[in-house]
């Protein structure tokens, strides 16, 4: 009988754990990342960030130098963050964030902006 609730308990959590992955899948398909279009950006200091980001931010990319941080103006959509910045290896890569920190999208700081040239 233990055997059968502790199996009943490891069927119901794998169900739990499938339905929340699928949701959190859910809602960043259908989360417009738009990398290359600044038309709803604008430029602030990493201060005046949301916290849960700038904690995101310095987490994924603790060594990184921070060279500009881009905020959309919201307008009906989801906050989000652009933040340009260079690694310790001396990469450059802009990374997308959304207000609680979850990261979008990351390009190589010179892909971004050829193909920004293009449009």
């Amino acid at each position: 009988m233990k055997k059968f609730v502790l199996m009943v308990a490891m069927v119901v959590s794998c169900v739990c754990m499938a339905q929340n992955s699928h949701a959190q899948t859910g809602r960043d398909g259908n989360t417009d990342i738009d990398m290359l279009s600044m038309k709803n950006f604008y430029a602030i200091d990493i201060v005046d960030v949301d916290l849960a980001a700038q904690e995101a931010i310095y987490d994924a990319y603790e060594n990184c130098l921070i060279k500009e941080v881009y905020k959309s103006n919201g307008s009906g959509s989801p906050i989000q963050y652009k933040v340009s910045l260079e690694t310790t290896d001396q990469r450059n890569l802009v990374v997308a964030f959304d207000e609680s920190g979850h990261v979008l999208k990351v390009m190589p700081e010179d892909e971004y902006l050829a193909v920004r040239k293009k449009n």
